[in-house]
């Protein structure tokens, strides 16, 4: 190969490398895209008990629909999937679960700066503020999998055990249905009332990764174990009673 054809060759290989280059940056090349909603935002909603810190990532793919997710460190969820739309300055962004989940409604300022609106939640309605920032906070794998865990908390608080059971693997899926994990999780709120609260947490790492929440109950304590494996699905979720005599956080 020589000459012109050599030549040819090269500039056609350069422009494949650098046309894979683009597709692989391409999440961060639409967030950066100015005059749009797209990209990493900070900020805060102003609640009655002091301001909630939110982290809001928004981008459309390359056939332009709309994604994103939320990290709120005061509530240890990170990188939690939104339901975004957009049309013009205006962007909405809301929990899944239907119309009437958590959402934001904003505006986005003339310079594409600032995303500013009010956050409506069970009736509800708080004004938020973002403004764009240059690049992500770093969440560690254990943070991750911890609010990953409280997410599935959540979801058996609110009676979404179809949501829940989406997310096992395989195997635990064979193992546990959706209507065994109603029948388990019903039986524990018979015999100790309702969830309250979280009163401790671990998280164990190895091949899988093991988080352990202390939850209180009405009348009573119990622990909730999430085992999930490297691609955080749930490899085991287990109900198991708390020692009575520890005093100590698990």
């Amino acid at each position: 190969m020589t000459g012109s054809k050599g030549l040819s060759f090269v500039r056609g290989l350069f422009a494949v490398l650098v046309l894979l280059c683009a597709v692989f940056q391409s999440d961060r090349a639409f967030a950066q895209r100015p005059g749009t909603a797209e990209g990493w935002w900070s900020g805060t909603v102003r609640i009655p008990n002091g301001p909630l810190d939110i982290r809001v990532w928004l981008n459309r793919n390359p056939q332009g629909a709309w994604g994103g997710t939320i990290d709120i460190p005061k509530e240890s969820m990170a990188d939690y999937p939104l339901v975004v739309t957009g049309e013009g300055r205006s962007t909405k962004f809301r929990f899944p679960g239907g119309d009437a989940s958590p959402t934001f409604t904003g505006t986005l300022s003339a310079d594409a700066n600032k995303i500013t609106g009010n956050f409506t939640r069970e009736g509800s309605s708080f004004p938020f503020e973002m403004t764009r920032v240059a690049a992500p906070v770093v969440v560690s794998p254990a943070d991750k999998t911890l609010a990953h865990a409280r997410r599935v908390v959540d979801l058996l608080r609110q009676e979404k055990f179809a949501d829940v059971t989406r997310e096992l693997n395989a195997q635990a899926a064979a193992a546990l249905s959706t209507a065994t994990l109603r029948e388990r999780w019903l039986t524990l709120r018979t015999q100790i009332g309702a969830y309250k609260s979280e009163i401790s947490q671990s998280v164990q790492q190895g091949p899988v990764t093991v988080v352990l929440l202390g939850g209180q109950f009405e009348r009573g304590t119990h622990n909730i174990v999430v085992v999930f494996d490297k691609d955080e699905k749930i490899v085991s979720l287990q109900f198991a009673p708390r020692p009575a005599a520890s005093g100590a956080r698990n």
